[in-house]
């Protein structure tokens, strides 16, 4: 069922000259984007168009390959040869994103795409099912898969910082800010894995499950302890929005909006805007971007 009948994106206030651009594109992604119903379990997930999803950021689908290939089974989809992604690696992809030296124009694209997309976290498999008797028409897209592929990316040693947010005053989540080895300065997010279980929705075996899979660029190993990357939590913390237990689905939102907090805490927003601006520009798509402009 497409996104965009279930859900509607609010306008955009960011700027003049990005606001259209911004509502057009997130319009875009709901319409072409969708949700696939399980009836066993009574859960739904959202698959995100990639075209429509790299339109929305600001990027051609190329810088999306990579989250493609690391998807786990199930977590892709295609249609008519075009490759639609699961909720929980769209966010991860796009957290991971703005973590990222960016200039404040590409972190508006890419905030306004994490809230819409953040919409169907709203929605409930009863709900979906209401609206699906209610229409005189609804079609579920379905099947693929993709590869793998992964790269190693190592830490600073002494570049950790720890940084913290306490929501609503209950629940705080902590995480390690430490610094790459990438060639700009560019510094990630990482929570502590022993404690995943009381901070997020997950249990104790479901952590264990994800940290058993997941790629090696996404966990770190810091003084004997393992730390995973915060949008890598945020997208294995997806499940438990939809459990039927209250408890769980509560601490599972408390935390997806910690987690938002800190990821986009205006002083780091800033200092990833004034790293990329110290990038220096490659030139061919230089003279690409003022051909085609």
């Amino acid at each position: 069922m497409p996104l965009s009948e279930l859900v509607t994106s609010q306008a955009s206030n960011v700027a003049l000259d990005l606001n259209d651009t911004i509502d057009q594109n997130n319009q875009a992604l709901l319409e072409t984007s969708f949700t696939v119903l399980d009836h066993a379990n009574e859960t739904h997930t959202p698959f995100y168009n990639i075209p429509s999803l790299a339109q929305s950021i600001g990027t051609d689908a190329r810088g999306l390959r990579k989250a493609l290939a690391e998807a786990d089974e199930g977590e892709v989809k295609w249609k008519n040869k075009v490759p639609y992604m699961a909720q929980g690696c769209t966010l991860e992809f796009l957290y991971e994103r703005l973590e990222q030296p960016r200039d404040s124009s590409q972190q508006a694209l890419i905030e306004s795409t994490i809230d819409t997309v953040n919409l169907a976290n709203d929605l409930s498999y009863t709900g979906i099912i209401e609206q699906i008797e209610n229409a005189l028409d609804a079609s579920l897209m379905q099947e693929n898969e993709f590869m793998d592929e992964s790269s190693k990316i190592a830490l600073i040693a002494g570049s950790q910082t720890v940084v913290s947010h306490d929501g609503d005053g209950e629940n705080p989540i902590t995480a390690l800010q430490v610094q790459t080895d990438t060639q700009v300065v560019n510094y990630r997010l990482y929570m502590d894995a022993s404690i995943l279980h009381e901070v997020t929705g997950l249990s104790k075996s479901e952590v264990r499950e994800h940290l058993a899979s997941a790629p090696q660029d996404k966990i770190a190993t810091l003084n004997n302890q393992t730390f995973v990357r915060l949008p890598t939590v945020i997208k294995w913390n997806q499940t438990s929005l939809q459990n039927r237990d209250p408890d769980v689905r509560a601490r599972g939102q408390v935390f997806q909006s910690s987690a938002h907090s800190l990821i986009t805490e205006p002083v780091a927003m800033k200092a990833r805007a004034i790293s990329a601006a110290s990038v220096t520009k490659n030139p061919t798509k230089l003279r690409k971007r003022n051909v085609e402009n």
